[in-house]
C-alpha cells in the first residue's frame, strides 16, 4: 500500500492519494474500508468526491437510494472512507489500485498520542502485509515509508494493512 498527501499545513486542504493491490480480487458491492484517518476538519458526508484513474471502480449510496460514481463515505469521528465497488466493476489483484481525495487538515498537529495506525479492509481474510510508516499532514508531503516528522496533522502512522472480511452491502 503506498500513501501520500499534498499539502502538510494545518488548516490546509489536503490531497491524499492511496495505491493499493489486494491478493484476491473484490467484487462489486464489497467495501473496502481505509480508517486511521483522525483529526480532519472535513464533515461527514456520504458522498466524498474520489478521484484518480480507478475512481470509477466505486459508488456510494447518498442515503436516499440515489447511487454516485466516483463516491464514498467519509466519517469525521473515526477517521473512516468507506469504498463501496460498483455494480459491474471489480477491484483486481493483478493491478495496482490507485484513487485520491480531498480533507482538510486540522487547525493544528494533534497530540503524539493521538497516533492511529491506519488499516485496509476488504472481502477475504488476508494475514497482514508490510508497510512503511505513513505520516500525514507532516512537513514536506511524505509518503508511505518517509516519514516527514511529527507534529503530523493527520497523523495516519501505519505497520502494516490488513484485508480482512467485510459485509456486503
Amino acid at each position: 500500500m503506498t500513501l501520500s498527501e499534498s499539502d502538510t499545513t494545518p488548516g490546509s486542504l489536503n490531497t491524499i492519494t492511496l495505491g493499493f493491490q489486494p491478493s484476491v480480487n473484490i467484487d462489486a458491492g464489497y467495501t473496502v474500508v481505509i480508517a486511521g484517518l483522525l483529526h480532519s476538519q472535513t464533515a461527514t458526508t456520504a458522498l466524498l468526491t474520489i478521484s484518480g484513474g480507478d475512481a470509477s471502480r466505486f459508488a456510494a449510496d447518498d442515503g436516499a437510494g440515489t447511487v454516485t460514481g466516483g463516491k464514498g463515505n467519509w466519517d469525521q469521528a473515526s477517521g473512516t472512507l468507506t469504498l463501496t465497488v460498483a455494480v459491474g466493476q471489480t477491484i483486481p489483484s493483478d493491478s495496482v489500485t490507485t484513487l485520491t481525495f480531498e480533507l482538510l487538515n486540522p487547525a493544528s498537529a494533534p497530540p503524539t498520542a493521538a497516533v492511529v495506525p491506519p488499516t485496509i479492509a476488504a472481502p477475504n481474510s488476508i494475514a497482514p502485509a508490510p508497510m512503511a510508516t505513513a505520516v500525514l499532514g507532516a512537513g514536506g508531503g511524505g509518503a508511505a515509508g518517509t516519514p516527514s516528522g511529527s507534529g503530523a496533522p493527520l497523523r495516519a502512522s501505519a505497520s502494516c494493512y490488513t484485508l480482512a472480511d467485510a459485509d456486503r452491502q
